[in-house]
């Protein structure tokens, strides 16, 4: 039988249950007296109201002790003898004790052990000497009913099973068959409370599970469009913090040369102190640029961050059960999040060669130097001032700007030639260019004006020769650090904007990851819910099918018995 209590409990409670168990013994009961070919007729009565008696004379012989007072001390049970001979078997014993007269089975009743009421004792009779035992007819003598408080027990220990109780009183009586007809149809309405029950309680799980996958597929749905609105977020985030970074490592290589001027460690031109030197500008300017980043982006990075994070709980927050709304995607153990910046200067600068020599400001190769530079500008403005429209506003001045035209050529062809003598001459090193120089200026200004500019060219060079102290050699190196650090600096600008935006993604992405983990937990767990109430669906559904078919044969019982009712119990007038 199936354990309904244990694997539903909602379906039926623990009376309901003892009342079916209790049905079914006695309907149980109630089959075996239906397929008995024996009648059993049990007597019952007070001490001396005549049960032996009544039995001896259904018999038409004194078969059984009676008298006045307690005659029979246990349950005796006449039936017909298989073999025609007399005899008696005791409760828990095969011995068969002959007998022939009542004389004799009170004599073996009372041999050996002294019995119980609550023993059942077989006396078999012969058949030929009682019509009615022939007709496999058995009777059954009991003590009185007022012998003792456990008459119930013995009842249902050997009497339960009867076909008909007489009761012996002063008056007639029947025994009626209320107690039978009562439990065939409370058997029968409990199973019909049951059937319904159950079809109460399938229809609630189904729409359950109906309200469930509904919730899940919005769930799934809302899930999508969140998530591809948090990967714009994230992009647009993303790229914004790259343009932050990128402008504001910019800025901070403009003042680059402010950050160096700051460095004051005491500045030495032998190589191995020098050596020591740049590792420390190197710290120095990787530090200040970093702390200048971190001062100007870290905070408002942090907020963006924050704020970003907050718009993704509450958006995913609809998607939780309400218990788990209170959510924290960031972890406890760990440092708030903090963007870090990475700008190893002492790898950039590892390249970086001083040139700490000497060289005069206005020497002859930087003089010839300065000269081209002046006439290439000069030869460019010139050729963008031909070439412009302003210049030829009309077809009637054509005459005159080919003429103004052929000028500036001119002049710019015998200034070419100049540049290109000096350059000629710079370039031999030797005694030949000098003297090219010295022929051309003496001839084009005069020797006055060559002495009084040597003088004052002499002059610039000591100046500039006493003035080459330590100082001017640590201006010097801080200015072409400066040069160097920038181009370097400026090189990796795209790499270190992409780098901080890469870890403000991972950020952001890794908690999105966790909320999304948590929706998905919760998802699983709606699925577990519908796989439990597809489990208990098919379990009320194989309990409908039990009780319909208990319900069915409570239904037969109740036919049945009003078949043997009307065959056997009716009186018939």
């Amino acid at each position: 039988m199936i354990d309904v209590n244990n694997l539903c409990p909602s379906v039926i409670n623990e009376n309901e249950l003892d009342s079916i168990l209790d049905y079914r013994t006695q309907v149980r009961g109630i089959c075996e007296v239906l397929t008995r070919d024996q009648m059993k007729v049990a007597f019952f009565g007070r001490t001396s109201n005549g049960k032996s008696t009544v039995i001896n004379a259904m018999l038409g012989e004194k078969v059984l002790p009676s008298g006045r007072g307690h005659t029979t001390n246990c349950f005796l049970q006449v039936e017909g003898s298989p073999t025609g001979d007399a005899y008696l078997i005791t409760e828990g014993s095969n011995e068969k004790q002959n007998i022939e007269s009542v004389t004799h089975l009170a004599h073996a009743l009372s041999n050996g052990k002294q019995l119980n009421e609550n023993e059942l004792v077989h006396v078999y009779w012969p058949k030929d000497k009682c019509r009615l035992l022939s007709d496999d007819v058995a009777l059954v003598d009991s003590p009185g009913i007022d012998v003792t408080q456990h008459l119930d027990d013995w009842i249902d220990a050997h009497c339960i099973d009867a076909d008909v109780f007489v009761l012996v009183v002063n008056t007639d009586s029947l025994l009626s068959n209320t107690v039978s007809q009562l439990c065939i149809l409370e058997m029968h309405k409990i199973m019909e409370t049951i059937y319904k029950r159950i079809q109460e309680q399938t229809n609630l799980k189904t729409c359950q599970k109906y309200e469930l996958q509904k919730k899940l597929n919005v769930i799934e749905q809302q899930l999508i469009s969140i998530t591809n609105q948090m990967k714009m977020k994230i992009q647009q985030m993303v790229d914004d913090v790259k343009d932050k970074v990128s402008k504001a490592l910019n800025d901070e290589i403009r003042r680059l040369s402010v950050l160096v001027d700051e460095f004051n460690l005491p500045f030495q031109s032998e190589e191995l102190v020098l050596n020591v030197y740049k590792i420390e500008l190197h710290s120095h300017v990787e530090a200040g640029v970093v702390s200048n980043l971190r001062t100007r982006l870290s905070t408002a990075l942090a907020k963006h961050i924050d704020q970003c994070q907050k718009e993704m709980i509450d958006k995913m927050s609809t998607l939780l059960p309400d218990d788990e709304h209170n959510i924290n995607v960031t972890n406890p153990h760990r440092e708030p999040f903090e963007v870090l910046f990475s700008l190893p200067c002492d790898n950039l600068c590892d390249d970086f060669h001083e040139q700490l020599e000497f060289k005069f400001s206005w020497g002859l190769s930087k003089l010839v130097t300065r000269v081209l530079t002046l006439v290439n500008n000069w030869s460019r403005n010139q050729s963008r001032v031909l070439i412009s429209p302003s210049h030829n506003p009309s077809t009637s001045t054509v005459d005159g700007s080919f003429n103004s035209f052929d000028q500036n050529l001119a002049v710019e062809n015998n200034l070419s030639m100049i540049s290109r003598v000096v350059a000629a001459s710079v370039g031999t090193q030797g005694t030949v260019g000098g003297l090219v120089i010295a022929g051309l200026m003496l001839k084009t200004v005069g020797w006055r004006l060559i002495i009084a500019t040597g003088t004052i060219y002499g002059v610039l060079y000591v100046y500039e020769r006493l003035s080459w102290t330590t100082k001017a050699k640590e201006r010097e190196f801080k200015r072409q650090y400066v040069e160097h650090a920038t181009t370097k600096l400026r090189s990796i600008v795209i790499v270190t904007s992409a780098y901080c935006s890469h870890q403000v993604q991972q950020e952001l992405s890794t908690s999105f990851a966790r909320l999304f983990q948590l929706v998905n937990e919760s998802a699983s767990d709606l699925n577990g819910e519908m796989t439990n109430l597809d489990g208990e669906i098919s379990m009320l559904t194989q309990f409908s099918e039990v009780v319909e078919v208990l319900r069915n044969n409570s239904d037969l019982r109740k036919v049945e018995y009003e078949r043997f009712d009307e065959t056997f119990l009716c009186v018939q007038n």
